[in-house]
């Protein structure tokens, strides 16, 4: 998994297992879960994102990220095709 297209600008996410420490010890806090969704649904790779997030939990918040129209479009889409 390539982090650092996703956090170029945070070198201890880069580390995929402390992404996942990090993102399941503050699951509970909305704010920074969806900061990192948002990141991963700009930035990563299909693939790479589904590695961390479930198509539910896309489709829980996709509305609720601050993404772009074109980013939205595509993770909609494919949301659609992967039920």
């Amino acid at each position: 998994m390539n982090l650092k297209n996703v956090f170029w600008d945070y070198s201890d996410f880069q580390d995929e297992q402390n992404l996942i420490k990090f993102l399941n010890n503050n699951r509970n806090n909305e704010k920074v879960y969806l900061w990192i969704l948002s990141r991963f649904l700009e930035r990563a790779s299909v693939a790479d994102t589904l590695k961390i997030f479930t198509i539910s939990e896309i489709e829980e918040f996709i509305d609720k990220v601050k993404i772009s129209p074109k980013a939205r479009k595509k993770w909609k889409r494919i949301i659609q095709l992967k039920k």
